[in-house]
């Protein structure tokens, strides 16, 4: 049996969350990076918000690079 992995990246407003719902109802099933960064930001002891979360993902990017 063949797996198929599609994985969405870009800026916030740009369709990911539609095109994701749209794959979801097709039967794909959703594997969301922000549950990672979630758990790093609990990790640092950090309160749980969008500008915590953010400085995360940028964390992660600078050390890993864009593809992170």
């Amino acid at each position: 049996m063949t797996k198929t992995i599609i994985a969405f990246v870009g800026m916030p407003g740009a369709g990911k969350s539609e095109a994701v719902s749209y794959l979801e109802q097709q039967g794909f099933a959703r594997v969301y990076f922000g549950g990672t960064v979630l758990e790093e930001v609990k990790k640092q002891g950090l309160e749980v918000n969008f500008e915590n979360e953010k400085q995360v993902r940028e964390e992660i990017r600078q050390k890993h690079g864009m593809a992170a």
